[in-house]
């Protein structure tokens, strides 16, 4: 399809996140479903099929957060506790092992965490008491410990020289992520190849960088090779890899530092996909731009859009 259908027949959705190859979604009841190809067992249903409509996952009640990463499925109950399903080859599940599961398991044991973020191949999450800890694939320096070695336990993430562990907001992307702490005060790590850090480099980090030296910063959304935020007054900004219009400003022309989308500034909900954008603003209206192959951007069309 490329234009929007409808999932499911009721209206009863709350929060929704894709994947590569699979989608999850909560409802309002706290019920968690998904749907798509199940071939390490990302669906968490128990076994390996793959469903093409919503199935109910994780057997219960109580979901608040989750979040699709390349092959695998973190969620979060509204008590604290994290739970992951999936693709493991690199210790992205985060339970000690490398092996994949197709039920949900416990991620931890206690009541300890309150966001969570899904990479390719790597997750980062926010404990209650503000610090950020990552674990997986770290061939890029994705989990910001100062190493390059996955693991397949959660590490803490480490800022040098800064012992303010204040962690509110993640996103992983696939080598590089970003967050933000609640002073709102904008970091980056991993690879910059593309300058999808956004510090005025294309050189990696395996230790957060602070981003453009400035607060304000409400929201974020890695893609892969490109980054996307969303300051307090509702300016959108990008950065990074703009080869296939990712920047919506009517150039190819890539930059490794954030610049404003349109200076507008009533933007309200973002997400970065591959090679593409949403971004919903006030209204009420829903724009996409940025690659397009797969009719991704939903406008009955497979023509990118720069703009």
């Amino acid at each position: 399809e490329s234009t929007p259908v409808r999932i499911g027949s009721g209206s009863s959705w709350s929060t929704a996140s894709a994947g590569i190859m699979h989608s999850l979604a909560i409802k309002n009841d706290g019920t968690l479903w998904a749907w798509g190809w199940n071939g390490y067992g990302q669906l968490g249903t128990g076994y390996h099929k793959s469903s093409k409509s919503p199935i109910l996952s994780g057997a219960s009640f109580g979901w608040s957060q989750i979040s699709a990463g390349g092959f695998h499925s973190m969620a979060l109950s509204s008590s604290g506790n994290l739970w992951a399903c999936g693709y493991n080859a690199y210790g992205q599940l985060g339970d000690g092992t490398l092996e994949n599961r197709n039920v949900m398991i416990r991620i931890g044991n206690k009541l300890e965490w309150a966001a969570v973020s899904a990479g390719e191949y790597h997750t980062l999450a926010v404990k209650r008491n503000g610090t950020l800890w990552a674990w997986g694939l770290n061939s890029s320096g994705q989990l910001g410990n100062g190493t390059y070695i996955d693991s397949a336990v959660p590490v803490q993430v480490i800022v040098v020289n800064d012992s303010n562990n204040d962690w509110q907001a993640v996103s992983a992307g696939s080598t590089h992520n970003l967050a933000i702490k609640k002073d709102g005060s904008l970091w980056a790590w991993g690879g910059n190849t593309y300058g999808q850090l956004g510090d005025g480099s294309n050189e990696g980090s395996p230790f957060p960088v602070w981003i453009d030296r400035s607060m304000g910063w409400i929201s974020v959304s890695a893609g892969v090779s490109h980054s996307l935020a969303l300051k307090d007054d509702h300016t959108l900004w990008v950065w990074g890899s703009n080869v296939y219009g990712q920047f919506g400003d009517g150039t190819y022309d890539s930059i490794n530092v954030p610049v404003p989308v349109n200076y507008d500034n009533d933007w309200t909900l973002i997400s970065a996909g591959e090679n593409y954008n949403l971004g919903l603003k006030a209204e009420g209206y829903l724009f996409a731009w940025g690659s397009n192959n797969k009719g991704q951007l939903g406008d009955g069309t497979t023509i990118s859009s720069n703009e």
